[in-house]
């Protein structure tokens, strides 16, 4: 994995999904996660960043 997770809220209605996918397509080695069900964050959202943090800091020297 990269060292960038791009977490997004499909039903998130100020922000549309195409935005963030447009930034993964462009950004080499990134992570795109898509949480279904939840718009402008939201538990499923958090517990995204928590294990994409701990994946990252895992990866540093």
């Amino acid at each position: 994995m990269g060292l960038d997770a791009h977490i997004h809220g499909r039903r998130d209605v100020s922000g549309p999904v195409i935005t963030p996918c447009k930034l993964h397509q462009r950004w080499a080695d990134s992570r795109l996660i898509v949480i279904e069900n939840e718009g402008h964050g939201g538990p499923e959202s958090v517990a995204a960043l928590v294990d994409a943090v701990e994946e990252i800091a895992a990866g540093l020297p």
